[in-house]
């Protein structure tokens, strides 16, 4: 655990462990994630026997719903993105991977996870998310969720996660505590550098615990 203390924040992390994307580049699809591309199509790349759509720049602002509903992996990139509705994902039944990054998310509408029962890793990072959905705790395989670079309040954090989460990643957000979120015996890496927490107590941390850290 690090913590540091910056124009009278205290500034709180967990060490992460960085976990792999499971999509890989390809000669059909070479943009990476953290990379503005120039694409304004949907291509499909298969890794492991792993279907992958990759989309970027869609003129249309939103999840296309004519993919193969087959896909493991979304990921879409740089789309302006505004709303995940209780409809965005609704083809795509067997995704264990959600990658969302670098997009306009407000709100993510309470059944947008509703038919997302595989769910593995969700990424939500570099957005400007200010509501989520509480059922997207309650995904009984999700444990690696990003959430960093939002605009999220204590206020999200008020429920009980049932996920068997292993990773969070709450970094450079609104919180002022550390979420209570219920017992989280499977918590390894919670991330929550650069919020506005000022105080943390041993009750806090409680719930968490299986973390690895280091101060």
């Amino acid at each position: 655990m690090r913590i540091f203390l910056f124009n009278g924040f205290l500034l709180l992390s967990f060490v992460v462990a960085p976990v792999p994307d499971v999509s890989v580049d390809s000669s059909e699809c070479a943009e990476t994630m953290d990379q503005k591309p120039l694409s304004n199509t949907c291509c499909y790349i298969t890794a492991n026997s792993v279907l992958e759509a990759r989309c970027s720049v869609l003129k249309s602002h939103k999840i296309p719903l004519h993919l193969n509903p087959d896909i493991r992996v979304l990921n879409i990139t740089w789309t302006q993105i505004r709303i995940l509705s209780n409809n965005s994902l609704h083809p795509y039944k067997k995704l264990k991977f959600i990658y969302l990054r670098y997009n306009f998310f407000h709100i993510i509408k309470e059944a947008a996870f509703a038919n997302q029962p595989y769910l593995q890793v969700l990424d939500l990072r570099n957005n400007f998310c200010e509501i989520l959905s509480k059922s997207l705790f309650q995904l009984p395989y999700l444990h690696t969720l990003y959430l960093g670079h939002n605009q999220l309040y204590d206020s999200v954090f008020k429920v009980n996660a049932t996920s068997p989460l292993k990773i969070l990643q709450l970094s450079n957000n609104k919180l002022s505590v550390i979420p209570n979120i219920g017992l989280q015996p499977t918590l390894l890496n919670l991330d929550l550098f650069n919020n506005r927490i000022i105080s943390i107590s041993t009750e806090n941390l409680a719930p968490f615990c299986s973390l690895k850290s280091s101060i």
